[in-house]
């Protein structure tokens, strides 16, 4: 993508330890972000980030590759969409978007 610039932050082993320190760094920034192949674990550093640092998500993309229902991670998931309904998130078929739609995400 022309402008786009992909920057390696983290070793993969230290990935979930590393998150709120990452995502902090970058809702500093202002710029858009794009949190490819998110996990629970990318929702759940990223609502405590936003919410200890009161930064807004409003320009962060997330692209949930597939979500399978359990009820802790529906827990988290419910909760993150209550606390960031401006948050922008991509899903790659209906039904993964109506899953996350189930959520209380908007669609």
């Amino acid at each position: 993508m022309k402008g786009a610039e992909i920057v390696g932050r983290f070793p993969r082993q230290l990935r979930k330890l590393m998150l709120p320190w990452v995502y902090f760094g970058l809702l500093r920034t202002h710029e858009r972000i794009l949190i490819s192949t998110a996990t629970t674990a990318d929702f759940w550093a990223l609502g405590l980030v936003a919410r200890l640092a009161r930064r807004s998500t409003r320009h962060v993309t997330l692209f949930v590759h597939w979500y399978r229902h359990k009820p802790r991670k529906d827990r988290v998931m419910s909760a993150f969409a209550r606390e960031h309904p401006d948050i922008t998130l991509l899903a790659p078929t209906p039904k993964c978007a109506d899953t996350l739609r189930s959520c209380g995400f908007r669609s």
